[in-house]
C-alpha cells in the first residue's frame, strides 16, 4: 500500500463506467439483460472485412445457469474452448514478449506461426477467431485476457500504447454482438487473475486502489480489525492509496507468488475481479489457488475471498464461474467439513499425455506408471508420428482412485459427487533450462544431457518429467501433424468422458502459445540480428485448420441416445440392524441378504458432447438426487414403481427445445419393484466386522428369464372407465404361467390377481374387489413372475 499522487493519476476517471441496471436478473434466470457498458465503443472489427460490427442486432439470449449445477456447467464445460490470449490481437503495441522479449522495432507477423512478438496488433486474425467459435458454437471462452505481466496497464487510464483495461472491455462486447447476429445463445468468456504478479512490471504506486473495492472488501469482511484501520478513515474507505508488490508476494518469496494472507493481496484480486465482472465477463481464471493460498490454512481467506466476488457478480444481477488450476494437490475445499465444502465451480487441470515411447514416464508428476499399450496408435493417422502420447486414468492426476476424485457441496448448492474438472493444455519453457547471457543480456539455454534429452537431474517441473522437453501446447500444435491432429483431439475428447462417470471434459484447442524455439539465447540473438526466426512465440490457430475445426464441429454435433436397463442383486450393505425378510437375527448377527439393484446404461448413439442424467421419480412421487454420466447403479430402497427419465443436455439443441434449458428427456421408463431383497441365506456372519469384509466379495446375477412374445401386443383394458369387472386383451398362450398386479399410483400393491389361462385367446375377464375407491390404478401383468406389460385403469 502506498499513498496516492492525485497529480499523476488526473485521467484516472476518464472512461465511461459500466453500471447494471438495479432490476437485473440473477444467475438462475436466463431472460435477457441489457448491458449498456457497451454504448459507444468503437468496434475494432470495423478495420477488417468481417459483419460483426454492432449492426443493431437484438440481444438473442444470455447465458445462464438454472437450478441444477451439474447440467448447467455440464452443457458449458463440453463447449469450452481455449483461447489464449485473445486480446493481444487488438492491442496497439510495439512488441513485448514474456521470455526474451524482442527489440521493439521487431515486426509483427499475422501470419502462422504468428511469431516475433508476444503481443500481436492481428485484427483480421481476431475477427476469424470469432467467427470460428460461432461455427462450431462455444459456449465458453477461456483464459481470452489476463494483467499478468502487464499489471500497470490494468487501469481505466487512456494509456495508448498497451490499453489491455479498454480492449479487454472491448472483448467482451465484440464477441456478445457477433453472436448476437448468428442468433445465439450469448456465452460464457472467462478472463485470468492468476497467482503471481511479474518481476518487472514495474508495479508499485502506479495502480491506485479505488475505494469501492475498499468498500467491497468491508461489506463481505475481508478486513481483520487492524487490517481496517490502514484503509479507512473511520467509516470512509481512503482514497489516497495505491497498490505495492511487497504488500501482495510472500515475504520470502522473488517470483512473485502472491501470499493470500495479506489484505493487499485479496485486495489486489478483488480489484481485478470487480472490473472483469463490470466488463461482462462470466468466468474467473483464479490461478494456482495452492501457490497463493499456501500457508491459508484451511483455504479460509480464500473461502471468504471468492464469496466476496461471487456476492459481488450476484449483487449487479449477473453471475460468475470460478475455477481454480489443480496440478498436483488434494481438490480445494474449505476448512475440513463434512461432507467438504467445494471452493471452485470447477477445477482446471493441465493435461500432459503420457508418451508412448517413455511407457515409464509419467503425464504428471506425481502421475502413476501403469502399463502402455505400445499399439494403440496402429492404423490411425497417428501411427508414423514421432511423438505419440495419449491419455488415460494416469493423466488425470494420478489414476480413478486419486484424491482429486472426490465430490461435495458445490458453490451453486448442490450435492456433486465428483468435483468437475477441465484438462487444458498446459504451456511452459518446454525443457530445463541453464542460466547464461548473451552480449550481456541474461537469457536461458537447454539444460540438456548426452542424448539431447531434458535433463532429468534438474529440479523437477512438469516439463523435465517429459523426455522430449516439449510443452503440451507445443506438441500439439506444432510437433503433431495436421491429420493425426484431427484424429487425436477427436478421439481423446470422448475419450475422456469415460472417466470420472463422465464429469470430466477437455478444453477445445482454439488459440495456443506455442513456445519456440527452447533456446532463448538463440531467440535474443534472432532478435538482435533481425532474422526471421521465431523470437518469442508462435500461436496455434484453430481457424486456420478447417479440417480439425470441421472434426469438432461435427463432434459437438449433439446424437439421440436410449437407456438399458438390467436388474441385479448383490450382497447388502453391512447393516447391524439389518432384518432378512422377517427373520430376527440373535444379538451380535447378521444374516446374509442379496439387495435388488438396477444397472441404467447409455445405448442407441450417444455422443460425448453432451451431459447425460438419470432422473427416478420414486413410488411416493419423490424425486431421487440426480445422477450423471453413461451409467448409474441404482439400489431402490422401497417397494413400487420407478419411473426412470434419460435427460440430454447440449447447448446444440436450441432454446427450441428447451428454453433457458437446452435439454431433452430421450426416453422414460418404468420399473417395478417388487421386493428389495432378492434372496437370503439363514448362514448368519458373526460379527458386524465380519460382515462388512464378506459382503465385499460374494456377488450373483439374477437370471433373465426369456419370455415367449411371439404375436404379443400391448395390453389393452376395457371397459375404461370400470366399476368392478374388466376385461384384459393380450396374446395369451397357453402353459405360461400370468398374474395381473393392481397397484395404487404411489406404487403401492393393492392386490394379486393369478389368471388361470386354460387355452390361448386374445382376452381374460378379471374380477376386482367392489370395495376400491375411486380412482386411477396401475395394472401390471406378469409371465412367470417378470412384469410385461402396464396400463392405467380408472375406478368409478
Amino acid at each position: 500500500m502506498r499513498y496516492f499522487l492525485p497529480h499523476l493519476f488526473s485521467l484516472l476517471f476518464c472512461c465511461c463506467i459500466l453500471f447494471f441496471e438495479s432490476n437485473a436478473q440473477n444467475a438462475f434466470n436466463c431472460t435477457n439483460t441489457y448491458y449498456p457498458g457497451c454504448n459507444g465503443v468503437t468496434a475494432i472489427l470495423e478495420q477488417v472485412p468481417y459483419n460483426l460490427v454492432y449492426p443493431g442486432c437484438q440481444i438473442y439470449e444470455e447465458p445462464c445457469l438454472f437450478e441444477n449445477c451439474e447440467i448447467g456447467l455440464g452443457r458449458y464445460l463440453s463447449r469450452a474452448v481455449s483461447m489464449e490470449g485473445l486480446v493481444d490481437f487488438i492491442i496497439e503495441a510495439t512488441c513485448w514478449g514474456i521470455y526474451n522479449p524482442p527489440p521493439r522495432n521487431s515486426s509483427v507477423n499475422c501470419t502462422p506461426p504468428y511469431d516475433l512478438c508476444e503481443t500481436r496488433y492481428c485484427p483480421d486474425e481476431y475477427a476469424r477467431s470469432i467467427e470460428m467459435l460461432i461455427k462450431i458454437k462455444a459456449q465458453f471462452i477461456l483464459r481470452t485476457t489476463t494483467a499478468w505481466y502487464r499489471e500497470k496497464f490494468f487501469q481505466p487510464a487512456p494509456f495508448t500504447e498497451f490499453n489491455v483495461w479498454g480492449r479487454s472491455r472491448q472483448l467482451v462486447c465484440d464477441i456478445n454482438a457477433a453472436y448476437d447476429c448468428a442468433n445465439l445463445r450469448r456465452p460464457i468468456i472467462q478472463a485470468g487473475i492468476f497467482e503471481s504478479i511479474s518481476a518487472f512490471s514495474e508495479f508499485d504506486g502506479l495502480i491506485r486502489i479505488p475505494p469501492d473495492v475498499i468498500a467491497l472488501a468491508d461489506a463481505y469482511n475481508l478486513f481483520t480489525p487492524e487490517e481496517r484501520l490502514d484503509y479507512f478513515t473511520g467509516d470512509t474507505p481512503r482514497d489516497d492509496l495505491t497498490f505495492e508488490r511487497d504488500e501482495i508476494i510472500r515475504d520470502t518469496d522473488d517470483t512473485g507468488n502472491i501470499d493470500i494472507r495479506k489484505i493487499e493481496a485479496r485486495l489486489w484480486f478483488l480489484y481485478q475481479a470487480k472490473a472483469y465482472i463490470d466488463f461482462g465477463y462470466k468466468a474467473l481464471h483464479m490461478g494456482q489457488h495452492h501457490v497463493y493460498g499456501h500457508h491459508d490454512t484451511g483455504f479460509d481467506k480464500l473461502y471468504h475471498l471468492l464469496k466476496a466476488i461471487r456476492g459481488y457478480a450476484d449483487d449487479i444481477g449477473s453471475f460468475v464461474i470460478l475455477n481454480g488450476e489443480n496440478l498436483e494437490h488434494e481438490i480445494a475445499k474449505w476448512k475440513d467439513t463434512d461432507p467438504p465444502v467445494l471452493l471452485f465451480d470447477f477445477e482446471a487441470r493441465a493435461m500432459r499425455p503420457r508418451e508412448v515411447s517413455t511407457p515409464q514416464v509419467p503425464g504428471d508428476i506425481n502421475g502413476c506408471d501403469s502399463p502402455v499399450d505400445a499399439f494403440m496408435f496402429e492404423r490411425t493417422p497417428c501411427e508414423n508420428e514421432p511423438y505419440k502420447a495419449f491419455i488415460d486414468q494416469c493423466v488425470i492426476q494420478g489414476g480413478p482412485e486419486n484424491h482429486l476424485s472426490s465430490g461435495g457441496i458445490h458453490p451453486l448448492g448442490c450435492m456433486v459427487e465428483q468435483q468437475p474438472y477441465l484438462i487444458y493444455f498446459d504451456f511452459g519453457p518446454g525443457t530445463a533450462y541453464r542460466d547464461t547471457t548473451i552480449n550481456g543480456t541474461p537469457c536461458k539455454t537447454p539444460a540438456l544431457d548426452d542424448i539431447g534429452q531434458a535433463a532429468i537431474s534438474y529440479p523437477p517441473t512438469p516439463w523435465t518429467k517429459l523426455a522430449w522437453g516439449f510443452d503440451d501446447q507445443r506438441w500439439f500444435g506444432n510437433e503433431l501433424g495436421p491429420e493425426c491432429r484431427e484424429w487425436w483431439f477427436n478421439h481423446f475428447y470422448c475419450e475422456q468422458r469415460n472417466y470420472h462417470n463422465g464429469h470430466g471434459f477437455i478444453q477445445i484447442p482454439g488459440l495456443l502459445n506455442i513456445g519456440k524455439p527452447e533456446n532463448s539465447c538463440q531467440a535474443a540473438l534472432n532478435a538482435q540480428n533481425m532474422t526471421q526466426e521465431p523470437a518469442s512465440s508462435g500461436k496455434f490457430l484453430l481457424a486456420d485448420d478447417q479440417n480439425l475445426l470441421t472434426s469438432i464441429s461435427e463432434t459437438l454435433t449433439p446424437k439421440p441416445a436410449t437407456m438399458k436397463i438390467t436388474s441385479h442383486c448383490d450382497i447388502a450393505n453391512a447393516d447391524c440392524h439389518f432384518r432378512c425378510a422377517g427373520m430376527t437375527a440373535p444379538l451380535g448377527y447378521l444374516y446374509k441378504a442379496w439387495k435388488t439393484w438396477y444397472k441404467f446404461e447409455l445405448g442407441g448413439d450417444p455422443d460425448c458432447s453432451s451431459t447425460y442424467s438419470w432422473q427416478i421419480l420414486d413410488p411416493d412421487g419423490e424425486w431421487l438426487p440426480l445422477a450423471f454420466g453413461p451409467e448409474r447403479n441404482f439400489c431402490p430402497k422401497k417397494v413400487g414403481v420407478y419411473k426412470v427419465f434419460l435427460r440430454q443436455d447440449n447447448y446444440a439443441f436450441g432454446p427450441d427445445v428447451d428454453p433457458g434449458r437446452n435439454g431433452v428427456i430421450q426416453q422414460e421408463e418404468e420399473i417395478y419393484v417388487e421386493t428389495v431383497v432378492c434372496n437370503c441365506s439363514l448362514e448368519p456372519y458373526e460379527n458386524c466386522q465380519e460382515a462388512e469384509q464378506g459382503l465385499t466379495s460374494e456377488k450373483c446375477s439374477i437370471p433373465e428369464k426369456k419370455i415367449n412374445r411371439t404375436n404379443a401386443r400391448n395390453l389393452e383394458i376395457y371397459p375404461n372407465p370400470a366399476k368392478n369387472q374388466i376385461t384384459l386383451s393380450y396374446s395369451f398362450m397357453k402353459g405360461q404361467h400370468y398374474s395381473v398386479d393392481l397397484l395404487d399410483m404411489l406404487g403401492r400393491k393393492i392386490s394379486v390377481h393369478p389368471l388361470e389361462v386354460q387355452a390361448s385367446g386374445n382376452t381374460f375377464p378379471l374380477s376386482l374387489s367392489s370395495n376400491l375407491a375411486r380412482g386411477v390404478y396401475l395394472i401390471v401383468l406378469r409371465i412367470d413372475g417378470m412384469p410385461v406389460e402396464k396400463g392405467k385403469i380408472m375406478i368409478e
